[in-house]
């Protein structure tokens, strides 16, 4: 009677088992944005990110590459930022309605830009995946768009990190001595102050 019982309970609990497993393959495969939510309430980060992935490769949509960017950089995953990062910020009417719209909403005085933030997050992935001379270009590149050299601008950063990274430094002068046409080395704001940042640091910049 007893092997009997037991052996029922065992197949209950596997029947459970499978019965999860396969709840859990069915919500991944069919309802990724439902996955991604319980997995980030899990704190299962990467998971999160890899079904919001998954939505973003299905639909296109702006919303969800936000949801997907915000959840690889709270997951930390640097591939992931880096790639759909700069994607976010390229879809540039798109990301400046954004933007606008979270300054309406949540902007105080003396926050980080939304754009600051999402820039830097995605700069600093590239230079943590090894990447130093990607995260310069990028950090040039929206210098040069509209961000300039200020407080909170990913070039700034960059330009702060030298402390503890000096290899930055002869990239970052290297790469703009030899930016061409060179006007483009003038005609973002802050230049001057870049310029004087980098000779106070060593580097001779022109």
């Amino acid at each position: 009677m007893n092997k009997v019982i037991i052996k029922t309970a065992i197949i209950t609990f596997l029947s459970l088992v499978v019965a999860f497993i396969l709840g859990v393959i069915g919500i991944y495969a069919f309802a990724p944005r439902l996955a991604g939510g319980y997995c980030y309430e899990l704190g299962l980060k990467n998971m999160a990110t890899e079904c919001y992935e998954r939505v973003y490769s299905k639909t296109g949509e702006f919303d969800d590459l936000v949801e997907l960017v915000n959840s690889a950089i709270y997951a930390e995953n640097d591939g992931v930022t880096s790639v759909y990062g700069e994607e976010m910020i390229e879809r540039k009417s798109d990301f400046k309605n954004f933007c606008d719209k979270q300054i309406d909403e949540n902007f105080q005085e003396g926050d980080y830009s939304t754009y600051d933030y999402y820039v830097n997050a995605t700069m600093l992935a590239k230079y943590s995946l090894g990447n130093k001379q990607e995260a310069i270009e990028f950090a040039f590149s929206c210098a040069l768009k509209s961000a300039g050299y200020t407080e909170h601008s990913a070039l700034k950063m960059l330009v702060n990190m030298i402390e503890t990274d000096e290899s930055l430094g002869d990239i970052i002068s290297e790469f703009y001595n030899a930016m061409t046409p060179p006007e483009q080395k003038y005609s973002f704001s802050g230049h001057v102050e870049f310029r004087n940042d980098m000779n106070n640091l060593g580097y001779t910049v022109s």
